[in-house]
Parts: structure tokens; sequence; C-alpha cells
């Protein structure tokens, strides 16, 4: 599971209307973390499709096609 401090997401996103909208703070931390578990969904399966095609790929580079993956559906889901 990924892991992230809520106080950090809550500071990326303090400037949200979005965010603000939600008035209790765990609301949203339960926001927050549905949108993160879905997200590693999204990345492990992504990741899967990508390692399928990549064979012979080396463990070191495993974290570095984990991490573009990921930043890759941050930005899309903006």
């Amino acid at each position: 599971m990924l892991k992230i401090l809520f106080s950090k997401v809550a500071t990326l996103f303090e400037n949200d209307e979005r965010f603000k909208a939600v008035e209790r703070e765990r609301d949203r931390r339960d926001l927050i973390e549905t949108y993160l578990q879905e997200l590693e969904e999204k990345v492990y399966f992504a990741s899967s499709i990508v390692l399928s095609s990549i064979p012979n790929i080396h463990p070191d580079n495993l974290a570095c096609v984990f991490y573009c993956i990921f930043v890759y559906f941050l930005k899309s889901n903006n």
C-alpha cells in the first residue's frame, strides 16, 4: 500500500476548493485513502502490463517503473 502522511496530502490540497468543501477532517481522510487505494490499483495493474512486455527487466529498475506509472496517473487525474 502507498504510504503517505495525511498532513502532506492536506498541505498539497489546502488551496483546492474540492478539498475545502469537505468540512470534517475524518471525511477528508477517508476520501484521500479511497483515492490512494484506487490509484494504487491502477498503478499495479498498469505495471503488470508494462512488466509483462519487458520480461528481463532488472529488479533495480522496478521501482522506477512503478514511480513513472504512479506519476502518470497522478498527472492524468488532475
